[in-house]
């Protein structure tokens, strides 16, 4: 106690030299303390340092003498945060002079950093990779030539890397010339490519009305790669000023064959029923060097073989109406089923659909799509909407009676419903069972058209689709023989489908893709066919395995053949009978047989779900065994099946020639248009030929 009754002057002056030492205490921290209880706490410790007691509640008996115990204290217990005394003269400035130091030195590290860091953002922001992609962009999505012009693609580039903004161009017109250039690149790529197909290189080919008011050709390629894969690619899209008569088509193809390198590989054409490909297969053949075949080389794209009947029971009173559209689409230079598509627009004069409960369903789903409140009405109670149809395609009124058929309970419901406004749509139980039959009628023709999609149908499949259809419309006939008013439909149906079931056999590749499936071979014909058509099948199938042999180089092929003399050397007689020998050769024992041979095995029951029979074909061991026939095959089976490929080109352009885009040259039409289809194929590699100074050609 004697400590504590110290005066406090007397604790002052034994420390005051201390004191004066230390560090003063902000103001601001002393107006949080109290005064010490006099006789019982001290004013200052034994170094003679003022005591600092907590004047909060609760915290009495709290005290600190470093100005840092009482900030955290104040800070951890009471939530104060109080700053230092204002600094002197001399201490402010040496503070000042410690802070233009160490921003001096901070300010050389940012710059050192951001130098860094623009180095680090140029090395990662490609500029080839960058312009590569968004040339891709532009060929891939349709997009316009302006896109790296846009303010907006700035700012992404930016706000992505703000080093990679170099990357842009200011020009649509740079745009033009980089695809240009590349496209010029690629197809030359794409003709060497051809021409190492391991097949004959076939087309397919197909008239448009594009949106900008040309009529463009689109010539696309189907082949075999060395592995056996199937490949295709556009060849152009030509514009067609002159129209679309088969003598012109005949010369853009020839003009396309030449510019690729590939008159002499040309194999088959693949075409819809237009009887204008008629006259371009002739003219092609009359304009290519060699002996091009105009009917064996023209298939017919099965597709519109199977639309053409299913039409023609549609919307046709009869056989007479079918031949009225088949003279329309000769006139008019049109294809057959639009103008059998245009009976469906004629009233109560044409075929099967007019019937009550088929128009009951049409006129209900066009009375939904003109009500909004109805149409919801309708879709929440079945879950969606009723198919609409369209003119041209059949299956578009089929998904409308079967999507109704299946709704059935929903239909009546909102007919219940909505008596005063859709009573007249309502179908009895009898009507109902008339829309089953033709659902069931118009199945197999639908399983049909599925069956024959892809790359991958071979013409096999064509001719066992065809074989199906024709034995479920001869059961359809006898089925509903006493049902006048379906017959008559049925008739009109088999008479359209009987006249191109018969122009199929006009090319032997149909029944020789059947005969050189494995699975099939003469069995199937035996089986399937009647027995005057299958000697007629394989006698067609066998005039051109011996045309093909002609062809081939035998001296190439023929295992273990000696050479032979030079024929320079020989006497017109002596290379005259050299020839015959040739020939002997290539039609005797061994090559011959291996057709006969082939077709007269048993079948096989090999899985193609996993492969295709062309990659049966092209194996070591098949090519061993059938060396010449294995190339027959391949030529054969490459061949598509459809014409649909021009379509799905068609479908692309609509989109690169948009309304606001309809300016657009053909010839940049036709390179977007065919780097997509190389890109979205594989056929070539999707990089683009980018000059380095664009300047002179902006």
């Amino acid at each position: 106690m004697a400590a504590s009754s110290l005066s406090d002057d007397e604790a002052s002056g034994t420390s005051s030299r201390k004191r004066k030492v230390g560090r003063s205490l902000n103001p601001l921290l002393w107006e949080h303390s109290r005064k010490p209880i006099p006789g019982v706490e001290l004013t200052r410790n034994s170094a003679g340092r003022r005591i600092w007691y907590c004047s909060c509640t609760g915290c009495e008996d709290y005290s600190v003498v470093s100005a840092a115990g009482i900030r955290w204290h104040l800070e951890r217990h009471h939530g104060l945060r109080l700053g230092e005394l204002e600094p002197g003269a001399v201490k402010k400035a040496k503070q000042q002079d410690l802070a233009a130091m160490f921003g001096e030195q901070r300010l050389v590290k940012d710059k050192q950093a951001e130098s860094e860091l623009r180095d680090l953002l140029r090395s990662v922001a490609d500029k080839d990779r960058i312009q590569q992609a968004i040339l891709r962009l532009i060929v891939r999505r349709d997009l316009p030539l302006r896109l790296p012009c846009w303010p907006e693609m700035s700012t992404l580039v930016h706000a992505a890397n703000y080093m990679a903004t170099t990357s842009l161009w200011d020009s649509p017109t740079i745009t033009a010339n980089h695809i240009k250039r590349t496209f010029e690149a690629k197809r030359t790529e794409l003709a060497a490519l051809l021409r190492q197909s391991r097949s004959k290189i076939h087309l397919t080919t197909d008239t448009w009305h594009s949106p900008n008011r040309k009529e463009l050709q689109a010539i696309t390629a189907h082949w075999l790669r060395a592995d056996g894969i199937v490949c295709k690619a556009l060849l152009a899209l030509a514009e067609m000023p002159d129209g679309h008569a088969g003598s012109l088509v005949a010369a853009e193809v020839i003009r396309v064959l030449d510019l690729y390198g590939i008159k002499n590989l040309l194999g088959y054409t693949t075409t819809d029923n237009a009887t204008c490909n008629d006259t371009m297969c002739r003219t092609l053949s009359e304009g290519l060097d060699s002996d091009w075949d105009a009917v064996e080389g023209r298939l017919r794209c099965a597709g519109h073989i199977i639309n053409l009947p299913m039409q023609a029971s549609l919307f046709a009173k009869d056989h007479e109406a079918v031949e009225e559209a088949l003279r329309q689409a000769d006139l008019r230079g049109s294809e057959v089923d639009e103008e059998i598509a245009v009976l469906s627009r004629r009233g109560t004069e044409g075929g099967w659909i007019t019937v009550a409960p088929h128009q009951k369903i049409h006129a209900f789903g066009a009375y939904l799509r003109r009500s909004d409140r109805l149409f919801q009405e309708f879709k929440c109670l079945a879950g969606r909407s009723l198919h609409q149809p369209d003119d041209t395609r059949w299956h578009s009124w089929y998904d409308e009676f079967e999507g109704a058929y299946q709704l059935r309970d929903s239909y009546s419901q909102l007919i219940h419903n909505h008596p005063k406004d859709l009573a007249d749509f309502e179908l009895s139980t009898r009507e109902w069972g008339l829309v089953k039959i033709t659902i069931d009628i118009l199945v197999p023709f639908k399983i049909a058209c599925k069956k024959l999609e892809g790359d991958e149908v071979t013409l096999d499949a064509v001719q066992e689709t065809m074989d199906f259809l024709a034995t479920h419309l001869g059961e359809c006939k006898d089925k509903y023989r006493s049902n006048p008013e379906l017959l008559q439909s049925l008739m009109t149906c088999w008479y359209a489908f009987d006249k191109y079931y018969k122009l199929i056999d006009q090319s032997a590749a149909y029944v020789t893709a059947i005969l050189l499936h494995p699975n099939k071979r003469k069995n199937y014909l035996t089986a399937a066919w009647k027995q005057r058509w299958v000697q007629e099948g394989i006698q067609r199938a066998r005039a051109l395995w011996y045309t093909r042999l002609d062809h081939h180089n035998v001296e190439a092929t023929v295992v273990g053949e000696e050479p032979v003399t030079e024929a320079l050397d020989l006497d017109p007689f002596a290379r005259w009978q050299l020839s015959i020998q040739k020939k002997q050769q290539s039609k005797g024992a061994g090559l011959l047989d291996e057709f006969e041979r082939f077709i007269a095995g048993p079948s096989d029951n090999l899985d193609f779900t996993a492969k295709s029979v062309i990659q049966w074909w092209i194996q070591p061991s098949q090519q061993e065994a059938y060396p010449l026939l294995c190339q027959h095959a391949l030529d054969v089976l490459s061949a598509p099946s459809m014409s649909a490929e021009s379509e799905r080109v068609f479908s692309g352009a609509r989109r690169t020639i948009s309304w606001s885009r309809s300016q657009l040259s053909i010839s940049i039409i036709e390179a977007l248009e065919c780097l997509k289809h190389w890109q979205i194929t594989g056929v070539v590699e999707d990089d683009f030929v980018i000059q380095v100074s664009e300047a002179e050609e902006v």
